[in-house]
């Protein structure tokens, strides 16, 4: 309950700040608002559930640089691409090259978890 409720009085707060500047504020009130609500909340939970901060940020380092590089190589690839002809093949094309380098890194970095996965998959 105390979740909702500093969510329910952080986030309007934010957006009544970040409307004086039209939805580019609104963006970025809600770039700022939920981190700020999620840390709350994360600092109140960490301890109910016995897990360090320094665990849980352990855990999301190789997910984060899977998604770091797949946005990267997305972003050289659409910089690469004409933009006039064959414009039905942008999305298709990055789609399969953010899957092919998140796939990558993350099998790479992350052995153990993706064989895991692939066992689930295939029961």
């Amino acid at each position: 309950m105390k979740n909702l409720i500093g969510a329910s009085i952080i986030m309007p707060v934010a957006f009544l700040i970040g409307c004086q500047w039209g939805v580019k504020g609104l963006c970025i009130a809600w770039l700022v608002g939920f981190p700020l609500v999620f840390l709350i909340n994360l600092m109140r939970l960490l301890p109910a559930i016995n897990i360090r901060v320094r665990d849980l940020m352990g855990s999301m380092i190789r997910p984060a640089l899977s998604s770091m590089l797949m946005y990267g190589s997305v972003a050289l690839v659409r910089l690469s691409m004409p933009e006039e002809g064959y414009v039905e093949w942008r999305l298709p094309v990055m789609i399969l090259v953010g899957a092919l380098v998140y796939g990558g890194v993350a099998m790479t970095a992350n052995r153990k978890d993706f064989q895991e996965v692939l066992g689930a998959l295939k029961r």
